[in-house]
């Protein structure tokens, strides 16, 4: 089962289980972490599980489908997680301590989540199967 899943693959699609594996780790550390700071937002962590679901999708059915909409999720997660940290980026930037958050897990999550992104858009027009 596990050798069809590779067979007849570009190196794109190693690439494509790396964004998921990418958002794993981001958002287990974010669903671990966040509560501690209080700015717990539950649709950047959705949006992470969702991109995660399509891309499981996308490697078992070989739906081309499911690509373009884990890109989709990740732009989305990116938003999301834009919008949770705006508030701490201004608390910083302006000196005074009023929502709090962490700023450095927020730009981490941001990083992660605009390289799985940015990962599922490129593996999305290179393509992933082998003619």
């Amino acid at each position: 089962m596990i050798r069809q899943i590779f067979e007849g693959r570009k190196p794109t699609f190693h690439v494509e289980l790396a964004a998921a594996l990418a958002a794993v780790v981001c958002a287990v550390y974010y669903a671990v972490q966040a509560n501690a700071d209080g700015c717990f937002g539950v649709w950047f962590l959705l949006s992470l599980c969702a991109g995660v679901a399509s891309i499981a999708a996308h490697a078992f059915l070989r739906w081309e489908f499911f690509l373009p909409l884990a890109g989709v999720f990740f732009g989305a997660a990116t938003g999301f997680i834009v919008h949770d940290m705006l508030p701490t980026l201004s608390d910083v930037w302006n000196g005074v301590h009023f929502i709090g958050g962490n700023l450095t897990a927020y730009i981490v999550y941001t990083a992660f989540a605009l390289l799985c992104a940015v990962c599922a858009i490129v593996c999305t027009f290179l393509g992933t199967e082998r003619n």
